[in-house]
């Protein structure tokens, strides 16, 4: 092959637009292992809250980590006495997804129009979070208890 022959490749759009793909591509790869890092330094830091820190109460959020990483290791009571929230996050999406795929394999369509999230789904979402907080904060301040040293 000729370089002469290919030089044309270069200059055509569709090139260019590879080459754009490719380094959104890379930049998109690149901040996501900048996230990752983070992440590992957060939480070999010790996964500091700053409102337990100021307050000595723990915050709606609280034991949310902990809760993630017990779920993805295969723990799910462990996983729910940290933050029960997040085993009903668990199970709300994979109901979604798999109320997706039924539907699509049952209309034999990747494209549907169910809306199978409902606000109802976000209240119950809301309602475990106060609890988890009221049960952690009443049981830390009034019976001295600290839930989240399992």
């Amino acid at each position: 092959m000729n370089i002469k022959n290919l030089k044309w490749l270069s200059c055509s759009p569709l090139f260019r637009r590879t080459k754009r793909v490719h380094l959104r591509f890379f930049v998109i790869i690149l901040f996501m292992n900048k996230i990752i890092e983070l992440i590992k330094l957060y939480i070999a830091a010790g996964s500091p809250c700053i409102m337990h820190a100021l307050t000595g109460w723990y915050c709606p959020g609280c034991g949310g980590t902990r809760s993630v990483l017990f779920l993805l290791h295969g723990h799910p009571v462990m996983s729910f006495l940290y933050h029960p929230l997040v085993l009903y996050t668990a199970v709300v999406i994979a109901y979604i997804l798999l109320r997706h795929i039924y539907d699509m394999i049952r209309t034999k369509s990747f494209r549907t129009q169910k809306k199978y999230f409902r606000t109802s789904m976000l209240w119950v979402a809301l309602f475990i979070t106060v609890i988890n907080f009221l049960v952690k904060n009443i049981a830390l301040v009034i019976f001295h208890i600290d839930l989240l040293t399992i």
